[in-house]
């Protein structure tokens, strides 16, 4: 059996904070990205929606930050942009408020 595998990672980038997560489960086709990007996949249980997030991201920063999702043939990855108000050299062990 295929084990489960999933990658958070985080970084300064350009002047904007870039986290990212990656999976390597069975990925997902055009057609269904297409409707989580238009917010026509309803989420399950509690969960509030990427793209109910992707959207107070926009309000938030403006419209070139939010969520970014891509999926191949196997894996998918969504990739979080928002911009970079501090110093990156003071950012420290303990981070900094967005």
């Amino acid at each position: 059996p295929t084990v489960c595998r999933i990658e958070v990672r985080g970084g300064l980038v350009a002047g904007e904070i870039q986290i990212t997560v990656t999976d390597n489960g069975p990925g997902m086709d055009e057609d269904i990205l297409g409707k989580i990007r238009e917010g026509k996949v309803k989420p399950q249980g509690l969960g509030i929606g990427l793209s109910n997030i992707d959207e107070r991201l926009k309000m938030a920063f403006g419209r070139e930050y939010g969520i970014v999702i891509s999926s191949q043939q196997q894996g998918s990855t969504v990739q979080i942009h928002i911009p970079c108000e501090e110093d990156p050299g003071r950012i420290g062990e303990g981070g900094f408020d967005v």
